[in-house]
């Protein structure tokens, strides 16, 4: 493989992991509806492989494309993660700003 397409493959790499963080987020939210067109689990999923795809045609799979593939694993579970953690309660300042007197 030339090394101009190292960048290349580099660039699809990262967006595969970011697409697979999309993905995670996706799934874990438990929305059955996106907010916008686009942002559905099955989008986020096929520009993932897509882009997965895109880093071993010509090259076939290699230590680029093995090693963006598991950042993308660890990628999508932190981000599944994250969607799935309960939310802090808000900070209830009223009692700061309007004191009793």
């Amino acid at each position: 493989m030339p090394a101009q397409f190292l960048i290349l493959r580099i660039v699809l790499g990262l967006m595969c992991v970011g697409f697979a963080f999309c993905w995670g987020r996706s799934v874990g939210g438990g929305r059955h509806e996106p907010a916008r067109r686009g942002t559905g689990t099955t989008s986020w999923a096929v520009r993932t492989g897509l882009t997965g795809l895109a880093m071993i045609w010509g090259a076939g799979p290699d230590v680029y494309a093995m090693a963006s593939w598991a950042l993308a694993g660890i990628s999508w579970g932190s981000g599944f993660f994250l969607a799935r953690k309960p939310k802090e309660p808000e900070a209830d300042l009223t009692k700061e700003m309007f004191p009793d007197d």
